[in-house]
């Protein structure tokens, strides 16, 4: 009598947010983020994508706790959800932010880091699977806000080698760099 064969289904069982900028300098870099992110939903990853303007954004309500940033499920902007909720829901899930975190400009905005900082920092709360992915060549972070973001979280550029440098963040295998992490969040590595 024959025996069945038993085999395991290996499946890829990582979660991924990907954060699209999607406006403004990033129109030119619409096609490379989407294949990035379409990219990984085909290699079978679990990829919940979500569009914003710059930096995610604060919806200001009468009660201060409902004041949180906000992302858009969709490139038409309509249907937004808090970043906080959708970190809730995946609270193992690696974030890949596609930006170009000012760089296009080629100027430094105070206001724009300040906000970034803080999106950092929400992200943070919840995983340390951060990396960011930069359309603009590295040479031409040095003059804008870049400069200064990358040193708040794990840049790249958005090349396959930068791809590369980013996947053993995107796992958990490589702490983050950025001085932003609380010594107390490493231990959960």
């Amino acid at each position: 009598m024959e025996q069945p064969i038993y085999r395991t289904c290996k499946q890829n069982q990582t979660a991924l947010i990907t954060l699209i900028d999607h406006k403004g300098s990033m129109v030119a870099f619409r096609q490379l983020a989407q294949t990035l992110a379409d990219s990984a939903k085909k290699a079978g990853i679990d990829n919940h994508i979500y569009y914003f303007r710059n930096v995610p954004q604060r919806y200001n309500y009468p009660e201060p706790e409902k004041c949180l940033l906000y992302v858009y499920a969709d490139r038409g902007e309509i249907k937004h959800e808090p970043l906080r909720d959708i970190l809730t829901k995946q609270p193992n899930a690696a974030v890949l932010i596609i930006s170009d975190a000012g760089a296009s400009g080629g100027n430094y905005n105070m206001k724009r880091i300040e906000a970034t900082e803080t999106f950092l920092r929400e992200l943070y709360t919840h995983t340390l699977k951060v990396a960011w992915l930069n359309p603009m060549p590295e040479d031409r972070w040095d003059s804008s806000s870049a400069y200064i973001i990358r040193e708040l979280c794990d840049m790249f550029e958005a090349t396959p080698n930068g791809l590369q440098k980013a996947m053993p963040i995107l796992r958990g295998k490589k702490q983050p760099h950025s001085p932003i992490v609380f010594p107390e969040l490493l231990n959960q590595l």
